[in-house]
């Protein structure tokens, strides 16, 4: 199996996307988000994680490991 293919591999790397894109997300639509009160902010990164999550999900369960 190579080493790309590992179950604990993928994982690091979902979670080092993850971040990033929650890094990136964040500083994008930051100035955007002020305007809004702190509840209003949590629930639309919340909503855009979930949306990320479930795609990348998806996405491993497409993959074939041979």
């Amino acid at each position: 199996m190579p080493i790309s293919s590992c179950p604990f591999v993928r994982l690091k790397n979902f979670w080092q996307q993850l971040m990033n894109l929650m890094k990136s997300l964040f500083q994008n639509i930051r100035p955007s988000l002020e305007k809004f009160s702190a509840n209003t902010r949590v629930k639309v990164l919340s909503i855009l994680l979930m949306d990320f999550v479930k795609n990348a999900t998806i996405s491993s369960l497409n993959c074939r490991v041979d």
